[in-house]
């Protein structure tokens, strides 16, 4: 096969330890001298993978996520939560799922998310009566809804990959990120009540939740301020992005009065630091890809799988079981470079619109936020729970069954993603 130097070339690379964007570079660059074309294709390609408008969205994202919470607006998040919680089953970990849907909405990463929620949630869990595997794995779980639920990082970079509008994708992403949330909700309950896990000392209060809802507003207003301007036309989703760090600013110096220099430095330095090896990957993935292109990987994919079945709905679980796989072992950002082009022509050509297919992909990349090996939110949350890997993971793998439980149903009923794109932007 003649894709064979280039995915060995890979693969030495990353087994030698070389970093995935570097290791993208060689094995296209081993490509390029196998397939005897111009040199030159390697830097034209590179510096048009990352010169593309709508990637200044991504560190402005970053850190306007950043800068909401360490300037109060997550805190508030999670007050509201817990009032509409009340009295349940497990009513903290009910609040962790709820909290991380609201930061969804505001931060666009799947780890933030979980180390803004589980910083405050996780401890508090663990000093009620919690398992730290059972705390830090429900916030695990539910932050890979930051990367569904609009603004989302994964999407705007899957949307530079398959050349379609961020703000579709973003629109898609609303319905899907709800459902998951809810079968995130349906779980906790029935563990916590099969283990008896702490129920939350507090009933619910009309008078406790009006105090909370008017106290929130500012971090409430956040998402109708972002998204509200890319929907109604006024604002380019890479503009959204400035107005979202603008608004952080003011709500963090002005409004709570959380925020100060040496915060927002933090900030700041987080952001350059993923956007940096975030840019190498994009503009490395861009070279893989088309190189993948001249080696007819979409093609001959496509024709493997179509050789075993042309059923729709058994390509569709097949290709998710794939990408589940997939992520247990591989970075989020590089996989979308990565598989995208292997991937999308397949389910265009089997009647998946591109955008469905880009809601299905990051829910599964979601998934592997929060199964091991690699699952990055677990590292982060066995972490703030002071529990083990192994603890933590174990509960990230039931949650992992209820979303993808949720996937099925999203990818086998398209208008759960379809229907808001359809409506408010002609499909």
């Amino acid at each position: 096969m003649e894709v064979l130097p280039l995915f060995i070339a890979l693969f030495i690379a990353l087994l030698v330890g070389v970093p995935i964007g570097i290791a993208m570079g060689v094995a296209s660059l081993v490509s390029i001298i196998y397939f005897d074309l111009p040199l030159s294709q390697l830097p034209q390609v590179f510096y048009q993978g990352a010169d593309k408008y709508v990637l200044i969205a991504i560190p402005m994202f970053l850190m306007a996520g950043t800068l909401m919470e360490k300037g109060g607006l997550t805190k508030r998040l999670v007050g509201l939560s817990q009032t509409i919680v009340g009295k349940a089953h497990g009513g903290l970990g009910a609040v962790a799922i709820i909290s991380c849907t609201f930061f969804a909405a505001i931060s666009g990463s799947g780890p933030a998310t979980t180390a803004a929620i589980g910083a405050l949630l996780v401890p508090e869990m663990v000093k009620r009566g919690f398992p730290g595997g059972y705390s830090g794995g429900t916030v695990a779980s539910a932050g890979g809804i930051g990367i569904v639920i609009p603004p989302s990082i994964p999407l705007i970079i899957y949307a530079t990959m398959a050349e379609q509008s961020a703000s579709k994708l973003f629109l898609a992403g609303f319905i899907p990120g709800i459902i998951l949330a809810a079968a995130l909700l349906g779980f906790n309950y029935f563990l916590c009540k099969k283990y008896d896990y702490p129920r939350d000392e507090h009933k619910f209060s009309l008078k406790e939740f009006n105090k909370q809802l008017w106290e929130s507003k500012w971090a409430l207003l956040a998402p109708f301020i972002i998204l509200g301007g890319i929907y109604t036309g006024v604002t380019t989703v890479t503009e959204a992005s400035g107005i979202a760090v603008l608004y952080s600013l003011i709500s963090g110096l002005f409004l709570y009065r959380e925020l100060n220099l040496e915060r927002i430095w933090q900030a700041l330095v987080l952001a350059l630091r993923i956007t940096g090896s975030s840019f190498i990957m994009l503009a490395a993935g861009q070279i893989l890809a088309r190189q993948l292109t001249v080696a007819n990987l979409p093609e001959i994919m496509t024709n493997a799988i179509l050789g075993i079945t042309e059923n729709r709905v058994l390509v569709l679980l097949l290709i998710i079981g794939l990408l589940i796989f997939i992520g247990m072992w591989m970075e989020t950002i590089a996989q979308i470079i990565i598989l995208t082009p292997v991937f999308l022509p397949m389910m265009e050509t089997i009647g998946v619109s591109p955008i469905h297919f880009g809601i299905i992909f990051i829910i599964a990349c979601e998934i592997g936020f929060q199964t091991p090996p690699l699952g990055a939110n677990l590292f982060i949350a066995k972490e703030l729970g002071d529990s083990t890997y192994e603890e933590v993971s174990k509960v990230g793998l039931i949650f992992a069954v209820a979303e993808t439980g949720a996937l099925i149903f999203i990818s086998l009923v398209p208008p759960t993603a379809m229907f808001l794109p359809d409506i408010l932007m002609g499909g």
